[in-house]
């Protein structure tokens, strides 16, 4: 056991002694490394996000802090930005491994159980912000807070390139979680500004309170002023001029359609802006915050226990009515036993507990079960969201026993109670008789003050749920949901808690507490399903509505939609690139091409004749037409073939129509919901859970096979099932008709014993002209998302006005193909859906076209060159990806098919097998392809490729130059690192 243990840690050294390394100097191998080495080497064990979700954080075991943006002009978040924390010494000097065991270790990594390996690296983040004094729907994001297991803090500054210190010692002990709200009002800031003879609006204070295990909270003070964001993302192109100038960009440098989505991005972000109150002046300077300094408090808020996490109450001295921010509580912090309110001085105000005294209690049928208290053991975590009119504070915690017996719990395991309380400008409301809370200041304070336990300041209400940690709906109206982690931590649940919406409400309610719903009552809503285990999540807001965001053990951090018909579908995955998801596309790109490449060598072309049996043999090897070499005759497989394909069809327009996947997560919701249920749903629930869970993955599989690889397969088997041979020149419709012919006469030309039109060929036929129509149809809003039915649901499925822009098959294809940022095999978003239906519809339509024009190769050849031209055309009209290079090379590829089946056509015309002048025709093609190639990409200037570039901001031990003074050239040291020298001095003293 010892020795599998040091194994682990072993393995742990090696993966987070490789660092991110690209250099950033453009080249083609720092491009691989960036996309390669991006994500964290190991679990991610805590995120966070800024305010609308513009930059995500996350923090990993590797001891880095990773910041990532979401580039517009990809849709898709990218790494910008790392804080790279000080490696532990028995770390620093890791023992590299040889370059083969590194290349089969980014090909096939070695699974670590990270269970086993202790708790390190990052343990907290937050992302500051504060809001536009002249816009407060504005808000300006602020330094990055990060704090590590050493007990040290480090303060990432985004807007410049600088080596770090940490605030060392600041904790004993590791430190989980990190708080911040806005101070009014800094001596310190007022003073600086009129110094500088500035606006004092620009100079703001947070104020950090950091929570861990030493039993201790600390205070800190940062100060900051408004400078304008950095451009992570500078536009590598400029749009054209004039009409000869479009002409060139469109048809020679892979422009096409980029300038009408620009503009389409430029007018839904002033609509979102003006829908959300923003002033699109200040926003077009996109504020952000710089670092001055900070300020470590004095005082530790000292606890009784190990403080679990800490969470802001809101920006202290906002409320006009608060007239002593000192004495309203403005952090929360939770330990084992307790909740604890603090002032901004570090002062306890009160101690919140979780437990109730006596209360009523709903059972799944809406029947009170009196019962005398709900007491929980152990609080695991607390969620606070703020709004206009107060502030609901959650904490999630084990249940104990005899609370649980008392209940008439019957599941083995222990259940999980969630409580509330509800909170305005710092006070903790009070319970009355007529059922409001009363934030009276004077009560309140004095009920505060309480000693052991106010007990009138119980929760308003404690939900019995299933799971361990919580967060909460943040928006800024009302509550809609909480998501919590369920115990097989790798699945993360949405179960409802508004009773009404406010919306629907003729007078509006006293505060967000009055919309909560009775315990009991509240149902699943979505379930977000990970495949391996959650280290941390939170809920935040993004420009579109609540997303979750999850860090997990295998080192990927997922965006998920929470809002709408599109709520459970993930949008977003922040990790690294394995280097076989960056060849397979470059190496399925070339497989595709030469596959519609070889349509021009069909059996009934007349090439010449060397040229003819080599291409022969080359397309039914492209086809994967193995038929030849398998000795089983086609009559013996041909009607158990056609029964397998039909069944399949037919099942998937049933799961499709019936919509089945999604029927299945709402089973599985159902089942999870059982757990509020009566002793007999309690007992069930074990056994009907793993089934409903199969079940669903089944489902999904069956789907995502049956829009994806079988397509082309099947579809070609049904064209072969009408492909039927004319024998008899007599032979008239009419005939046919009344079945006046035998087999001899009309038969299939891949079956000669099957009589065409007649029996069950008949049956077959007609099954096959309702059902395959039908299956192409409903195929495509699932081929364009990969064959993932999550992102395709009823309502989805029935919105067929694909010349939409808002057409629901158009944003799920948007969404699938711009999860994961790409860099250059990335897909222009505004194009995705465009782009994957006409490759999807070319290569059904091609083998069909083949298949039926067998005995006419003039027509065959003429559909097939018209096949071609509309797949180079429209390529270049929508730019299939961003970076115009790889788009380059993509529509030259499809224009040298075209070419090629242009060659066809005059092969057919010329009718002689012994000439060359077709082969000499396409060799002059191919040679004008590759030097359109080349003038492009390496002569041709205003064709741009967009280089990653991350700044990483590095402990003083790693050789990092700082930033320059951009008026006289000069380093700018850190101001952390301004007393770095008298500090080194003290130390060696």
């Amino acid at each position: 056991m010892a020795e599998g243990l040091e194994a682990e840690l072993k393995m742990l050294e090696a993966k987070i002694s490789k660092r991110y390394h690209a250099k950033g100097d453009g080249s083609l191998g720092d491009i691989w490394r960036h996309f390669t080495t991006r994500g964290h080497k190991g679990p991610v064990t805590c995120i966070d996000s800024c305010l609308w979700a513009d930059y995500i954080v996350t923090g990993g075991l590797d001891y880095s802090v990773r910041i990532w943006k979401f580039n517009a002009r990809f849709e898709a978040y990218d790494l910008v930005a790392i804080t790279q924390m000080e490696i532990p010494s028995h770390l620093k000097n890791y023992d590299e491994a040889t370059c083969f065991y590194q290349l089969k270790e980014s090909i096939w990594p070695t699974k670590v159980e990270w269970e086993k390996v202790k708790r390190q690296g990052v343990t907290a983040l937050c992302c500051t912000t504060s809001p536009h004094p002249d816009c407060p729907a504005l808000l300006r994001a602020g330094p990055i807070v990060s704090g590590s297991t050493e007990g040290a803090i480090y303060i990432t500054d985004i807007t410049r390139k600088t080596k770090i210190d940490p605030i060392n010692e600041l904790h004993k002990g590791p430190i989980n979680g990190i708080a911040a709200c806005v101070l009014k009002a800094d001596s310190k800031i007022s003073e600086k500004a009129s110094n500088e003879e500035s606006d004092p609006n620009n100079y703001v204070t947070l104020l950090l309170m950091t929570a861990s295990e030493d039993k201790t909270a600390q205070l800190i003070k940062i100060r900051c002023r408004e400078v304008p964001s950095p451009d992570f993302f500078p536009q590598s192109q400029a749009d054209p001029e004039g009409l000869v100038d479009s002409f060139v960009d469109v048809f020679w440098r892979g422009g096409g359609g980029r300038v009408a989505a620009r503009a389409a991005r430029r007018q839904s972000d002033l609509e979102w802006q003006q829908s959300n109150g923003i002033d699109t002046t200040l926003a077009e300077d996109d504020p952000i915050l710089e670092y001055i300094d900070h300020e470590v408090q004095p005082d530790l808020c000292k606890h009784e226990f190990p403080v679990k996490s800490v969470r802001s109450l809101g920006n202290s001295g906002e409320d006009k009515a608060c007239a002593n921010p000192e004495n309203r509580a403005t952090f929360a912090s939770c330990c084992q036993a307790y909740i604890g309110l603090w002032d901004i001085k570090g002062q306890e105000l009160t101690r919140l507990y979780m437990d109730i005294a006596s209360g009523p209690y709903w059972d799944v049928k809406r029947e009170v079960r009196d019962v005398r208290s709900l007491k929980c053991d152990s609080i695991t975590g607390i969620s606070v969201v703020n709004k206009p009119k107060g502030s609901l504070l959650f904490a999630s915690g084990i249940e104990s026993p005899d609370s649980a017996a008392q209940r008439g719990a019957k599941t083995k395991t222990a259940n999980s109670l969630v409580a509330v309380w509800g909170l305005e400008a710092g006070l903790v409301g009070l319970a009355q008789g007529d059922g409001q809370l009363n934030y009276d200041e004077k009560k309140c304070r004095d009920k505060m003050k309480e000693k052991p336990k106010p007990q009138v300041m119980m929760p308003l209400c404690m939900y019995v749920t299933e799971g361990s940690n919580i967060d909460i709906d943040q928006a800024g109206g009302s509550t809609t949901f909480v998501c919590q982690l369920l115990e097989d931590k790798q699945t993360v649940n949405m179960w409802d808690i508004e009773a009404v919406d406010p919306n629907r409400l003729i007078l509006e309610p006293e505060g967000p507490a009055s919309l909560l719903l009775v315990p009991g009552t509240e149902k699943s809503l979505e379930m977000m399903n990970h495949i391996s285990t959650v280290k941390d999540f939170r809920v935040v807001e993004d420009s579109e509505g609540p997303a979750l965001v999850c860090g997990t053990e295998e080192g990927t951090a997922f965006i998920w939609d929470l809002e709408g018909d599109d709520a459970g579908q993930i949008y977003g995955e922040l990790r690294s690139m394995d280097p076989l998801e960056i060849l397979v596309p470059v190496i399925m790109l070339f497989v595709t091409v030469a596959q519609v490449f070889s349509f021009a060598f069909g059996p009934a072309i007349p090439w010449q004749k060397e040229v003819h049996t080599k291409a022969v043999v080359a397309h039914k090897f492209m086809m994967l037409d193995f038929k030849e070499t398998i000795t089983i005759k086609k009559e013996d497989i041909f009607w158990p073939e056609m029964t397998i394909i039909m069944a399949l069809i037919l099942t998937f327009l049933a799961f499709a129509v019936c919509d089945m996947p999604h029927l299945m997560d709402m089973a599985v919701r159902r089942i999870q919901d059982m757990a509020n249920g009566g002793p007999c749903q309690q007992a069930l629930r074990p056994f009907l859970k793993p089934i409903a869970t199969h079940g669903r993955s089944l489902v999904y599989l069956l789907m995502q096979l049956l829009s994806t690889v079988l397509v082309v397969p099947m579809v070609q088997s049904c064209a072969q099932a009408v492909d039927c041979v004319w024998a008899d020149e007599d032979l008239t419709v009419r005939d046919v008709f009344f079945g006046n012919y035998t087999v001899d006469q009309l038969h299939l030309g891949a079956v000669p014993t099957v009589q065409c039109y007649a029996g069950q060929h008949l049956h077959l036929v007609i099954l096959m002209w309702i059902a395959v129509p039908c299956y192409i149809l409903l195929l495509l809003p699932y081929a364009v998302c990969s064959g993932d039915a999550q992102y395709i649901n009823a309502k989805a499925l029935w919105d067929m006005k694909i010349w939409k822009p808002t057409n629901a098959w158009r944003l799920a294809a948007k969404r699938k193909a711009t999860d994961l940022h790409l860099g250059f095999l990335h897909p222009y978003p505004s194009q995705a859906f465009d782009t994957l239906a006409f490759e999807l519809l070319s290569k059904v339509t091609l083998p069909v076209v083949t298949q039926w024009t067998t005995s006419k190769p003039l027509l065959q050849m003429i559909m097939v060159a018209t096949i071609g031209f509309f797949l180079w055309f429209f390529s270049v009209l929508k730019a299939p990806y961003v970076e115009r290079k790889w788009c380059i090379l993509v529509q030259e590829l499809k224009c040298l098919i075209f070419m090629a089946m242009c060659c066809g056509v005059l092969t057919v015309i010329i009718h002689d097998p012994s000439s060359y002048l077709t082969i000499y025709i396409l060799a002059g093609c191919f040679v004008w392809t590759m030097m359109a190639i080349i003038i492009k990409w390496c002569f041709d200037s205003k064709v741009q490729v967009e280089r990653p570039v991350v700044n990483v901001y590095a402990h003083d031990d790693f050789d990092l130059s700082g930033p320059t003074n951009k008026s006289t050239g000069d380093d700018v040291e850190a101001p952390l690192l301004q007393n770095r020298d008298a500090s080194v001095q003290r130390a060696d003293e």
